[in-house]
């Protein structure tokens, strides 16, 4: 996602992005598996996965504010219902960027703000009896950035990235 602001006197841009990858997966009943896979790079093809968002105001001679968040970039969900086994894998064999950048430049006053929030987010929740897994194999390179530039007479800039990396594994009633 990308925001461009250019004005004489002010500029506003607000660029986001949420849940670019989701994936879902439930089952039910004792022999039920609920499995997500995602598969990036490997084997002689490394690849790579960008996800970004980018804001830019030009506020001229007043102000200018900009905005970037990256939330829930990649994100697994995997549920199992009345004993059914929640999975979810990611494999990394290349690259994943996954990044937030605001630029804010006016002649009083800037701002800009850059937030990355769970750039990879694994949850699995098993009900009953069955097994709750999450794994996360990586062999490759996993960025998560923020961002932030403001200039002006007076500035104010803020990046922050929370849980690069989130994973949750839950299993009820005796489940792993």
């Amino acid at each position: 996602a990308t925001a461009i602001a250019n004005g004489l006197t002010g500029a506003s841009a607000d660029a986001s992005v949420s849940s670019a990858i989701s994936q879902s997966a439930n089952a039910y009943g004792t022999d039920g598996l609920a499995v997500n896979n995602i598969v990036i790079g490997g084997g002689t093809a490394p690849g790579s996965l960008d996800i970004g968002a980018v804001a830019s105001a030009n506020g001229g001679s007043s102000s200018a504010y900009a905005s970037a968040s990256n939330e829930d970039a990649i994100g697994q969900y995997a549920y199992g219902y009345t004993n059914a086994d929640a999975v979810d894998n990611l494999t990394n064999g290349g690259t994943i960027n996954v990044h937030a950048t605001a630029n804010a430049v006016a002649s009083t006053y800037a701002y800009a703000s850059g937030y990355v929030y769970d750039a990879i987010s694994q949850e699995a929740f098993a009900y009953g009896t069955g097994d709750a897994t999450v794994n996360l194999n990586n062999a490759g390179t996993i960025n998560a950035v923020a961002n932030a530039n403001a200039a002006g007479s007076e500035a104010e800039a803020s990046a922050s990235v929370e849980y690069g990396v989130y994973q949750y594994a839950w299993a009820q009633s005796g489940g792993d």
